[in-house]
């Protein structure tokens, strides 16, 4: 059970990330939007606002990656390793 619960522990930060990913693009694409309806410049604003989005996301997803292995690299530093299945 302790290890579940580890597991869980670990796994907490990613848990969302479909949802900060949802969420990101429709921000970005709500505001491409709303720019596009007070310039009248469709659909420039929701292209622009879809392509911002689109470079956040990947912004998002490379740090935690990054984050992921810096904690990988740490826990093997200190012996932990992988215990296995």
């Amino acid at each position: 059970m302790a290890s579940y619960s580890r597991g869980m522990m670990e796994a907490g930060p990613y848990l969302t990330l479909g949802m900060q990913i949802a969420f990101g693009m429709a921000l970005f694409v709500g505001i491409g939007y709303v720019v596009d309806q007070w310039l009248e410049s469709t659909p420039w604003g929701l292209i622009l606002g879809a392509a911002l989005g689109m470079v956040a996301v990947f912004t998002l997803v490379i740090r935690m990656a990054r984050e992921a292995d810096a904690k990988q690299k740490a826990r093997r530093q200190r012996g932990e390793g992988s215990e296995g299945a």
